[in-house]
């Protein structure tokens, strides 16, 4: 009896080792994706304030890795692309972006963005190109909740009218964690709260981000005087996930974690066994 119950005793200790390690550590924060070429996420738009509403579809994807020159310093980038199209009662809005972020960290180093709008009468259409200045990364990793952070930028902007050097002050907060469910699944997400006043409390974006997902957001909710306005909701993904080592990024814990509940396990075993 005394032998079946040391052995009991190991089982359970693997056991609550194995739990503690996939549940404690897996998802101990939100990491750096690992994104690849022809990683691609798309979601339902729906929006709207008062009686004016509108729906629609926007696609992102990694189109691949390129570099381009900003005042004689080249940069290599990833440059991904965003359809998005949305339409109300009387309007149709097509918009066509182009991202260009730094491979090392994901910092945004240049932007395109193209506006086409339907409506009975007409049409209207915008452009413009941003360079942000200086160049850094928007989300900070590994992010939990609690965590606080802030962008301040001067980018030079170029559209319709000239050139324009705009500021652009940006404050970030993870402000905790949901299981969020999808047409996909359901994911355990870290929403970080984003909103470019620092005195502003009822204008505001809140992003659900996922280990699983990556480089783009499980759920987004826009917020006009605290009166949600916009929601894009996950319906597709492709995402790697994996470094080019093959390893998952983030894990590196959990496998330190493992190999440490097994030493203590082989070891406790041998105690008994003397």
């Amino acid at each position: 009896m005394k032998n079946k119950m040391k052995w009991i005793g190991i089982g359970i200790f693997a056991i609550c080792a194995s739990i503690l390690v996939s549940s404690t550590f897996a998802e101990a924060a939100l990491e750096e994706p690992a994104i690849h070429e022809g990683d691609y996420w798309n979601h339902d738009v729906a929006g709207g304030y008062g009686e004016w509403t509108y729906q629609g579809t926007s696609h992102d994807e990694v189109v691949g890795e390129t570099t381009i020159t900003i005042e004689g310093e080249s940069y290599y980038v990833w440059e991904s692309t965003m359809h998005m199209e949305y339409a109300g009662e009387d309007f149709t809005t097509l918009y066509e972006g182009t991202w260009y972020v730094r491979e090392s960290d994901y910092a945004a180093v240049k932007s395109i963005a193209y506006t086409n709008t339907t409506y009975p009468g007409g049409t209207s259409s915008s452009f413009s190109e941003t360079i942000y200045q200086p160049i850094q990364p928007d989300m900070e990793y590994p992010t939990d909740v609690g965590d606080t952070w802030e962008i301040h930028r001067n980018n030079t902007v170029t559209d319709d009218t000239g050139i324009h050097i705009v500021p652009e002050d940006i404050y970030y907060e993870c402000t905790g964690t949901e299981d969020v469910t999808t047409d996909v699944g359901t994911f355990s997400c870290y929403m970080i709260k984003s909103r470019n006043n620092s005195t502003d409390t009822s204008n505001y974006t809140v992003s659900y981000y996922s280990n699983e997902v990556g480089g783009s957001f499980v759920k987004m909710v826009m917020y006009t005087n605290s009166v949600p306005t916009t929601t894009l909701m996950l319906t597709s993904y492709e995402y790697t996930r994996e470094n080019g080592d093959g390893s998952v990024p983030g894990f590196e814990m959990v496998i330190f974690m493992s190999a440490i509940a097994a030493v203590l396990l082989v070891l406790w075993a041998k105690k008994y066994k003397r």
